[in-house]
């Protein structure tokens, strides 16, 4: 073997073992990540997606549904890349918690919303109802099964130590006799504090505590993770596969039958024979950006065409469409037959044919009903423009 050879394969070795200790080398100075590191950075992975958010999304994750979101729900939003996925994951998030899919309504949504203007109602002070501690433990698992008040300055025996606070804080206990995941005969304990000055809060203002006496150190922005359920843990953005977490959404969203006699007469905004219709609409603010508005749908009971036969009650039809002014995106609808029998009429000159509650955002709507007298065929129609939030308004 000659010279150059040898050098050849010199120069071989030589550039294997350069490799070999720039690979050590940069094993040593790029590490691989740590959990933590990695936790910290998903956290800022969320973190950026949410600010990116528009602000109607932004606030309804985390005030529509801060208390009843999963973590994988929310990492799951915040993959959604346009506001048409985000309406559907919406949607689908509505019809999953609806108990009874084949009702024309789902309660589960106005029980919600009800809740949080109840939390708003009776709770609120410095912030807003739904944000206190009483009003999130209402939120999440509605009203208590009893409460019990005490004025501030009575002795209160705590329980857990065995020893009697003396000029104790005003508090109000609520009892539960069962709460899902926690436990049965469940008693949470509200204090009132005082201001520096030794002075009472406000009246509305009762904070929870772990004691039912006096304040000690609570975790978690003041409530306790194991009672309130709200200890952070953030979801992992890898493995969630939104693509089908939004398929499925849609696929359990009920889909309701139109009567296509009505929606072309909605379409075409067709006023044939008119019969008044008499419509109600009022919401009340609930949020940012949601407000729960509650429609009621009446005509003249004397109207409404009887059949001959006693048993066979009559019947319309009901078609109610609430379409966004400036999109055009249909907000609300509602269809459905509604049988009337004479026993059942109100001692009243209208008869109601639709009363119900459903929470929009705030914008202005322009509402459309149709209603079919199906003895007679009659199709009246109703176009009103309604603003929501909005104080109550009448057309007749």
């Amino acid at each position: 073997m000659g010279l150059q050879a040898f050098r050849a394969i010199g120069l071989t070795f030589a550039a294997v073992f350069l490799l070999v200790v720039s690979a050590g080398a940069q094993s040593k100075t790029s590490p691989s990540p740590t959990p933590h590191e990695l936790e910290r950075a998903r956290h800022a992975e969320l973190k950026a997606r949410f600010a990116q958010l528009p602000p109607y999304y932004r606030a309804w994750l985390n005030e529509d549904v801060v208390y009843i979101i999963s973590p994988d729900e929310r990492g799951t939003f915040l993959l959604m890349k346009n506001d048409e996925e985000r309406n559907q994951f919406i949607a689908g998030f509505w019809a999953r918690r609806n108990p009874d899919p084949t009702a024309p309504s789902n309660s589960f949504v106005k029980e919600h919303y009800r809740r949080l203007i109840y939390a708003n109602e009776n709770f609120g002070g410095s912030i807003e109802g739904w944000k206190s501690d009483r009003g999130r433990l209402y939120v999440m698992w509605g009203p208590p099964d009893s409460i019990d008040t005490f004025v501030r300055g009575l002795d209160c025996e705590d329980r857990e130590k065995h020893t009697v606070v003396h000029d104790a804080p005003a508090r109000t206990s609520w009892s539960y006799r069962y709460l899902e995941g926690v436990g049965e005969n469940v008693r949470i304990d509200f204090l009132q504090p005082r201001s520096e000055d030794g002075r009472s809060s406000q009246a509305s203002s009762y904070e929870y505590s772990q004691s039912p006496c006096q304040f000690e150190p609570i975790p978690v922005e003041g409530s306790s993770p194991a009672l309130f359920g709200l200890a952070p843990r953030e979801p992992d953005l890898s493995k969630i596969d939104a693509r089908g977490y939004l398929r499925d959404s849609i696929d359990e969203i009920p889909r309701r039958k139109v009567d296509p006699k009505l929606d072309a007469a909605l379409k075409a905004k067709l006023s044939g024979p008119q019969i008044p219709i008499r419509v109600r609409f009022d919401a009340v603010r609930v949020t940012s950006v949601t407000s729960l508005a509650t429609i009621r749908v009446s005509i003249p009971t004397s109207a409404m065409t009887f059949p001959v036969t006693k048993d066979q009650p009559a019947r319309a039809t009901v078609l109610i469409r609430a379409k966004n002014s400036v999109t055009g995106a249909t907000a609300f609808e509602f269809s459905s037959i509604v049988p009337l029998s004479r026993a059942e009429l109100p001692n009243s000159n209208w008869t109601n044919l639709y009363d119900d509650q459903t929470p929009l955002a705030l914008g202005q709507y322009e509402l459309q009903i149709a209603v079919r007298d199906e003895e007679t065929g009659i199709i009246p129609t109703q176009f009103l423009t309604v603003s929501v939030p909005t104080s109550a308004s009448e057309t007749p």
